[in-house]
Order: C-alpha cells, then sequence, then structure tokens
C-alpha cells in the first residue's frame, strides 16, 4: 500500500484519531497521556531543530536527552561514539529497545519559521530532530508504568554520515552493548508524505531471510576425480550468480577444504525474498545432483525461524497501534525506505519498525532539503505507538 495516495484532511484524520480515543479507553490510556505531553516534546524538538548538529558532534542533542532521562529516572551511560546515549529503567531480563537518532545533515534552511536553525548549513531535514522527542515521550510515559521488564533507550549518533572506518552509529551502538539481551528493538521515521494522523507499520521483516549451507563431496565410488568435480561446481555456481533466479540472492562460497583426497567440502550462503526462498534451495540440490551424482550430501540451514519472531514482534506493533489510534489510521506497508542504517539493529534483535504520517496540511514534503518541515501534532501519536507498543512486547509471555 502507498501511504502517500490519500484523500482525508489533517483536521478529519485529527478527529479520527481523537474520536477513537475517546470513546476506547485502552487506546486513550496511551494517547491521552502522550497528548499531555505535546507541549514539552513540541519546546525539545524545537530546541534541536533550532541547534542542529552533524554525525558525531550532537552534544547538545546528546546533553539534551540525557538530562531528559535522569530526571524520569534512568540511569544512563554517555559518551558512546563520543555522543551515543544507552539509557535503562526498569527490573526483569525482559528488555525493549526503543531507538532514536540525533544527528542532521549539512543544508541551509529556508524555512521562515521561529525554529529555524541557527547554524549556517545545518539542518534536521530529515526529522531525527522529532524521532528524538517523541522517543523521549514515549520513556517518560513508561518510566511511570510498572512493566514486567526493562526499557532501553538508544540514543543513536551518525545515521547520516559514517566515520572515517566506514561505521555509522548503529555500529558502535551494537558494539557498546545496545542490544545486550533485548527482546525487541523499536524504530520510526517520519514521512511527510503520508497524512498526519496516520502511521504504516512496515510488515516485512527487515531481517533478510539467508541460507547457509555445507556441501560434501566423496568420490571414492565416482568415475570423475574430486578435485574436477569440484571445480566443475564452482564453476557452475558462479555462472548461475549471473542468471535471472540468483541474482539478487547475492550467492557466496566462504570456504572451501580440499587437500588432494578424495572428500571435499565448502560452504557458502545466499539471501532470498520468501517467495523466491524454496525455488532457490531447490535449485542448488539440482546443482549438486547434476554435477556430483549422488558422491554429495547437501546441508542447509536458514534463519527462518529469527524472522518469524521479527513477524511476532511487528504483528505486536501494529496491533498496539490500532488499539491506540484506530484501525482506520494504521495501515501495512512493504515500503522499507529509511530502514537501511535500523537493519543492521534488525541483524542482530527482533525488531518492528513504522513510518509516522507527518504532512503538513496541503503540502508534500521531501526529505533532504532546504524547506523540509514536519505537523508537530504527530509526535504525541509516536510517542504513544512507541509505549503502547513497547508494553506489549515486554506484556507478552
Amino acid at each position: 500500500m502507498n501511504p502517500a495516495v490519500h484523500q482525508p484532511t489533517s483536521m478529519q484524520l485529527l478527529t479520527s484519531v481523537q474520536a477513537y480515543s475517546a470513546c476506547n479507553e485502552n487506546s486513550s490510556t496511551y494517547l491521552a497521556r502522550a497528548q499531555n505531553l505535546e507541549t514539552e516534546m513540541r519546546a525539545l524538538r524545537r530546541d534541536i531543530h533550532s541547534n542542529p548538529e552533524l554525525a558525531y558532534k550532537e552534544f547538545e542533542t546528546s546533553r539534551l536527552a540525557e538530562e531528559t532521562l535522569r530526571r524520569l529516572g534512568f540511569t544512563v551511560r554517555n559518551g558512546i561514539a563520543g555522543t551515543g546515549l544507552i539509557a535503562e529503567i526498569g527490573s526483569g531480563k525482559n528488555i525493549v529497545a526503543i531507538r532514536a537518532e540525533m544527528d542532521a545533515v549539512e543544508i541551509d534552511e529556508f524555512n521562515q519559521v521561529i525554529y529555524r536553525s541557527r547554524r549556517p548549513n545545518v539542518m534536521h531535514a530529515c526529522g531525527h530532530d522529532a524521532h528524538v522527542a517523541a522517543v523521549l515521550g514515549a520513556a517518560e510515559i513508561l518510566a511511570q508504568e510498572k512493566l514486567p521488564g526493562r526499557i532501553r533507550i538508544i540514543m543513536q549518533p551518525a545515521e547520516e554520515t559514517a566515520d572515517q572506518e566506514g561505521h555509522r552509529g548503529s555500529y558502535h551502538m551494537i558494539a557498546n552493548g545496545a542490544l545486550d539481551d533485548v527482546k525487541a528493538i523499536l524504530g520510526l521515521h517520519v514521512d511527510a508524505t503520508m497524512p498526519f494522523g496516520r502511521i504504516g507499520v512496515i510488515e516485512n521483516s527487515l531481517l533478510e531471510l539467508r541460507n547457509s549451507f555445507q556441501i560434501n563431496i566423496n568420490s571414492t565410488d565416482n568415475k570423475t576425480p574430486t578435485g574436477l568435480a569440484l571445480g566443475r561446481l564452482l564453476t557452475q555456481l558462479l555462472e548461475q550468480k549471473s542468471n535471472n533466479l540468483w541474482r539478487n540472492a547475492n550467492l557466496q562460497v566462504s570456504q572451501i577444504n580440499w587437500c588432494g583426497g578424495e572428500d571435499a567440502s565448502f560452504t557458502g550462503s545466499f539471501y532470498a525474498d520468501e517467495s523466491s526462498n524454496a525455488k532457490l534451495c531447490e535449485e542448488l540440490t539440482k546443482t549438486c545432483t547434476s554435477i556430483l551424482n549422488d558422491h554429495y550430501h547437501l546441508t542447509l540451514q536458514s534463519n527462518a525461524p529469527q524472522i518469524d519472531m521479527h513477524k511476532e514482534r511487528i504483528k505486536q506493533t501494529f496491533s498496539a497501534a490500532q488499539e491506540t489510534l484506530g484501525a482506520e489510521n494504521v495501515v501495512a506497508i512493504r515500503r522499507k525506505s529509511w530502514t537501511k542504517d535500523f537493519s543492521v539493529y534488525a541483524n542482530q534483535a527482533p525488531a518492528s519498525f513504522f513510518l509516522l504520517g507527518t504532512q503538513l496540511p496541503g503540502q508534500r514534503m521531501i526529505q533532504h532539503t532546504s524547506t523540509f518541515d514536519l505537523e508537530e501534532k504527530c509526535l504525541p501519536i509516536a510517542a504513544a505507538v512507541l509505549a503502547s507498543s513497547a508494553s506489549k512486547i515486554l506484556s507478552d509471555k
């Protein structure tokens, strides 16, 4: 579903969300509490927007986040990759993490608003200022709850730009324990092409379906020598990498073991979308059989069980969003824009991600432009969905 296709006005969607909240006790618990924090979140977002900071230089943004989290009772570990924070509250083994990015981009802001950037050629033209404000709003809501577990807040530097070694902030946060023992991680991104009042939950796992394989060859009773059979198989696999079936599967051979005898083995891997996975596994088996006859053993292992965990977390986020905003304001989408960096986390832990409708009335904003802006009324919606989703996941047995 394309979230940019819409008819309702911003006011109609706001009325829809408010009406649902008013008549639904479960939703109003989170949404009403988030709406009570709207002024606070708006002020924080504007403060950050006025003082944007580039990757690995988010010192003031980090300070504001740390002060807020400590005030709420979180324990905070700071100075990760310079400005990153990992904060935690609660007790128990279950942990749900919520991540926000803090950096701005090198763009000169043209907006004539009271909170416009005060720094030449630096601007929050991607919405990270709103992400920080919304996540801190969710942190405040969750800090007041008796949850069966812990909430971990990840304030990440450098989502937009890598360091000299090619690493973005997500790498450093994970290396410093941001995902240790987490049950799930939640993320979001503003979408100024989606109507305010709606969110789109990405329904497909951000973790790619990966198959690892090992092929053991034994030519004791085979007329083809092991070395020749091994060479033919490798040649065939390399040729297949360029055909339609394997083109997007990133087929890789990682290790070859052969010392000149009758036995040999090699290992590798490939990625696949779910619709073509079975076909690719079948094709690999056929290739082995055609070249090696019965003189091989193929072992295949996939990360499908981990993807099932992702799907469960996504389902819980979708349910939490519907309970909070009403089913008519929540859509399932397969769009993956703005999720590349968050996918680094998804490769380590079950994850769910949603796009937050932030379109200003009558305007269609493009990110990374000098006139990018968003509807600030989205902040309570984001905070409420994050808080309700985290609570639902923690409460899941």
